[in-house]
């Protein structure tokens, strides 16, 4: 019998004596005429995306690959073809909103599930799987009543019932926070009391994606990934004029008449 000769580890595509060549395997040769094949390895890779874009948030992932990544940034192992999966722990504020991967198409395709990405590796196939996290993010309502005083302004809207007022005792505040909110159009409704008029609502939305409707008191706050946006209701009260008619030196009824611009 000849020697055994052994060529392992080899590139996808290998050239071998006698012009033989084979793609997407290794190459064993035991003897004259006799052949084994073994698959070459794969890759798996997983990528890290966050929304907004640029979030400096670490994630921490377990399983065949153990990495921390930050947005943009991937991780990779090189693998014998089988199942492998993934896990992502996702922290506080974050939404895990979608695990894909690349190989769709495959004869064998990867699966995702919840925080995990189950990989399918053929012999020479490299799969990725991207995890798109969304950050939470917060609302405030402030009251700004002019002149401060103990008056109470309600509200209610998609944030639920709510009152706010502008004066020092303590029973209610002038502001409220209402934190951890997923992406979504909020709609703050303000009921107006007796003897106050609403005169501005301002909101510091970067995108200005939010609208204010003054005359009904509203304002639809559209949150975007991880923004913090305030907003504030500026009530001014209404004023009250007391006209009085003193007559001196004249017991005879007599009536007096004033003209006005209210």
């Amino acid at each position: 019998s000849g020697d055994i000769g052994i060529d392992a580890d080899l590139d996808a595509s290998t050239s071998y004596a006698g012009g033989e060549s084979h793609t997407g395997t290794t190459h064993s040769t035991l003897n004259a005429g006799t052949n084994i094949e073994t698959p070459l390895k794969g890759k798996i890779i997983i990528e890290k995306q966050t929304l907004p874009d640029g979030s400096p948030q670490s994630f921490s992932f377990t399983g065949e690959i153990v990495a921390s990544l930050t947005d943009g940034q991937t991780s990779d192992k090189v693998v014998d073809p089988g199942t492998y999966t993934v896990t992502e722990t996702v922290p506080g504020g974050w939404d895990l909103i979608s695990i894909v991967c690349n190989d769709g198409q495959s004869g064998v395709p990867s699966t995702v599930s919840s925080d995990t990405a189950t990989f399918k590796v053929e012999s020479n196939e490299t799969v990725t799987c991207v995890f798109t996290n969304r950050q939470r993010g917060s609302i405030t309502i402030v009251k700004d009543a002019v002149p401060d005083g103990e008056q109470d302004f309600s509200f209610s809207g998609e944030l639920g019932p709510f009152s706010l007022d502008n004066d020092a005792d303590g029973t209610l505040p002038n502001s409220t926070p209402f934190n951890n909110l997923v992406t979504d159009t909020y709609t703050v409704t303000e009921s107006e009391p007796s003897g106050w008029d609403l005169t501005n609502i301002s909101c510091n939305d970067a995108d200005q994606g939010t609208t204010v409707d003054l005359s009904n008191g509203e304002v639809d706050i559209d949150l975007d990934p991880g923004q913090n946006i305030t907003c504030t209701f500026t009530n001014t009260q209404r004023a009250h004029i007391i006209i009085v008619k003193d007559v001196i030196g004249n017991p005879d009824p007599q009536d007096f008449t004033f003209n006005n611009n209210f």
